[in-house]
């Protein structure tokens, strides 16, 4: 046997097998569309998820993502160093949210409610959040006792509402925190952090309702 010619050949054969995965993969990324409706297993990722009534995203067009609501939001005391901290996550988070929710919905047109008043409600859906909690932790506590100690964190709770009717669809329930960055990390930059995964989540909770 000639061991160059075999060698060869087992190249041309590896290279064809990565081939054939990476236009598989391609394939896989040019639709979303899932074979079958969603279950729990799907939305593990969730702290909390109630799927009040099954849907299909096809049948929307559009997202209207409403002002966050501060409504009983858990704050750090306001004498505490962090509680203009907390403040400033709360004034951010509408504009954080609806940056993802653009950013990665691909699926739906995805606008804020407030420019869309007046707007026909059929093919919408409605997202509706509350801020449950923020915390900004300890800066000193993450820099000198390490990761997992004075973590940051949000809290969001919220639910899908079809537009037309006002039933709610789903509710959810996710916190995000963050506990490792320089020198402990900074506190209006790990909170935005929290609020944009949990931006994310969102936006992956929804697709995985385009079957």
């Amino acid at each position: 046997m000639n061991i160059g010619v075999e060698i060869e050949r087992k190249s041309l054969l590896l290279l064809l097998m990565l081939f054939a995965a990476f236009l598989t993969g391609c394939a896989t990324n040019k639709s979303t569309l899932r074979k079958a409706p969603p279950t729990a297993k799907d939305w593990h990722f969730m702290d909390s998820m109630e799927l009040v009534q099954q849907f299909r995203l096809g049948d929307y067009s559009q997202l209207l993502v409403e002002n966050v609501s501060t409504n009983g939001v858990k704050l750090p005391p306001t004498d505490e160093n962090t509680y203009p901290n907390a403040i400033r996550a709360l004034q951010r988070a509408d504009s954080i949210l609806l940056s993802e929710l653009r950013k990665r919905c691909h699926t739906l047109t995805v606008s804020d409610s407030e420019m869309q008043k007046g707007a026909a409600p059929g093919r919408t859906l409605m997202l509706r959040m509350t801020l449950v909690d923020v915390d900004p932790g300890s800066r000193a506590a993450r820099y000198w006792l390490g990761p997992g100690v004075g973590k940051a964190f949000v809290r969001i709770k919220g639910e899908l509402v079809d537009a037309k009717t006002n039933a709610v669809l789903l509710r959810f329930e996710q916190m995000r925190s963050r506990s490792f960055g320089v020198f402990g990390g900074d506190y209006d930059g790990m909170l935005a952090d929290c609020i944009e995964i949990i931006g994310k989540d969102i936006c992956h909770l929804i697709e995985l309702f385009n079957y």
